[in-house]
C-alpha cells in the first residue's frame, strides 16, 4: 500500500502496466522472460521432476498450474510495488534484477514501523533463499540417493 502512495507511484504503475510492443524483438526481454521461466519454477534445477516424484501423476499437471499462477501472481504484486518505487526515488527503472534490493530498502525506510516491517522482511527474504538452496541441494541429494541405491542392489 505504501508504494502506490508514494509521489510519482502513478508513473511507476504507468511503465509497469502499458504495454510497449518496440520492445517485443529485444533479447534482453526474452532472456529475462526465459530466465524467470526456467529458475522460478525450478525448471533450470530440475527440482520440479525431483520433487513430482512424490506426488500421484494426477496431481502433477495440477499442481504444476498452482505453481506458475502463484509465480505469476507474486511477480505481478512484485512489480506493482518496485516500480512506483523506482519511479518515486528516482531509480533507473531499466536496472534489472538489483531493482529489488534498491527499491525495497528504499519503500521500507519510508513506511510507518519501517523498522519493525525491515526486520520482518528480511527474516523471510533469507527463509526464502535457504528454501531455494535446499530446493537445489535436494536434487542432487536424490541423485546420489538413486544412484548408491542401485549399486547397493546389484
Amino acid at each position: 500500500m505504501r508504494a502506490v502512495t508514494l509521489p510519482g507511484a502513478f508513473q511507476g504503475l504507468e511503465f509497469f502496466l502499458k504495454p510497449d510492443f518496440s520492445h517485443i524483438t529485444d533479447y534482453k526481454a526474452w532472456a529475462a522472460a526465459i530466465g524467470q521461466l526456467f529458475f522460478a519454477l525450478s525448471i533450470a534445477t530440475a527440482s520440479l521432476p525431483v520433487f513430482s516424484r512424490c506426488l500421484k501423476k494426477t496431481e502433477i499437471a495440477n499442481s504444476s498450474f498452482i505453481v506458475s499462477l502463484g509465480d505469476i501472481a507474486f511477480a505481478f504484486l512484485a512489480g506493482i510495488v518496485i516500480f512506483p518505487t523506482v519511479f518515486s526515488f528516482g531509480f533507473e527503472p531499466t536496472a534489472g534484477t538489483k531493482l529489488a534490493f534498491i527499491t525495497l530498502p528504499a519503500l521500507i525506510t519510508k513506511m510507518p514501523l519501517g523498522q519493525i516491517f525491515g526486520v520482518i522482511f528480511f527474516t523471510l527474504l533469507m527463509f526464502a533463499g535457504w528454501d531455494s538452496v535446499t530446493t537445489i541441494f535436494e536434487t542432487h541429494i536424490q541423485a546420489i540417493n538413486e544412484k548408491t541405491k542401485h549399486q547397493g542392489e546389484k
